[in-house]
């Protein structure tokens, strides 16, 4: 469903994607909630992820996301907000978690220290991890 290029402030061509969080839909039928937004044609799916700590909400853990693969094919993201902790022990398992059916891992990263997980060995996961820092 990515539209035409639009021109954002700065001049440039970006595609526009649709992005779709589930974190408003019916998590007992989330597999059918994937599927339907699948169908409905977005680009991606993101999974907003809280761990109760960085936040106050306690979201998705890595099963819950994987086990909605095998109702879709759309790449997923994931937004974690999560402690410094859970970023550092769990990346690993989300990353695993949204790869796609051609094993193309997708994902956000939202983290108070970013430096420390590009410094800590985290490079391996490559493509698209972004790190942000809130302070």
């Amino acid at each position: 469903m990515t539209e035409p290029n639009q021109t954002n402030s700065d001049g440039a061509n970006r595609p526009i994607q649709i992005i779709p969080s589930v974190l408003p839909a019916d998590w007992a039928n989330m597999g059918s909630c994937v599927k339907e937004l699948e169908e409905a044609g977005v680009d991606r799916i993101q999974f907003d992820v809280m761990d109760g700590n960085f936040v106050p909400n306690l979201t998705f853990g890595p099963e819950m996301i994987a086990a909605c693969r095998k109702y879709c094919n759309v790449p997923f993201e994931t937004q974690l907000m999560v402690s410094q902790y859970n970023c550092e022990t769990m990346l690993e398992s989300y990353v695993k978690a949204t790869k796609g059916a051609n094993g193309e891992p997708g994902g956000s990263l939202l983290t108070k220290f970013p430096y420390r997980m590009l410094v800590g060995g985290h490079k391996r996961f490559y493509r698209p991890i972004s790190l942000q820092s809130w302070s």
